[in-house]
């Protein structure tokens, strides 16, 4: 997971391999199943916005909320925007009250 981690970085950046959000995509998800709390959140905002996927607001949630049972304190703000309902996800006032 953390050598999927990195190639991610990579293609997202364009170091070593020519840039590619459907390749940073594809590694992102390989460390966030491979249970990398921090990748969880980045793949989280990859789904949020669409990056390298189709946005996908009910799968960006899911990760959000991997990421911060793995107490990944990152995953906290893109939590509540998914709660208020931005992602297209159903708001849920009661969780976005911080």
């Amino acid at each position: 997971p953390k050598a999927a981690e990195r190639l991610a970085w990579m293609y997202q950046n364009g170091v070593g391999a020519e840039r590619s959000l459907p390749q940073m995509f594809r590694f992102l998800k390989i460390a966030a199943e491979g249970g990398r709390a921090r990748t969880m959140v980045t793949l989280g905002q990859a789904y949020a916005v669409g990056d390298g996927t189709e946005a996908e607001g009910a799968a960006a949630l899911r990760w959000f909320e991997r990421a911060d049972k793995a107490h990944q304190m990152a995953a906290l703000p893109w939590l509540i925007r998914a709660w208020r309902g931005e992602f297209g996800t159903p708001a849920d006032p009661a969780k976005a009250f911080v």
